[in-house]
């Protein structure tokens, strides 16, 4: 994956994670949305840093 991708997709993770964390406030989550936050692969690659 180039680095244009790569920011384009870390830019479009956090848009939804702010969307979900401002919906979840509101009494209004995706628990669905909010449990792919913690998937395996983003998991994974934290270790890899």
């Amino acid at each position: 994956m180039n680095e244009s991708a790569m920011k384009e997709k870390i830019e479009a993770f956090f848009k939804t994670y702010e969307n979900q964390f401002n919906n979840a406030l509101e009494g209004k989550p995706d628990l669905e949305i909010i449990a792919g936050f913690y998937s395996e692969e983003f998991i994974a690659a934290i270790y890899m840093v």
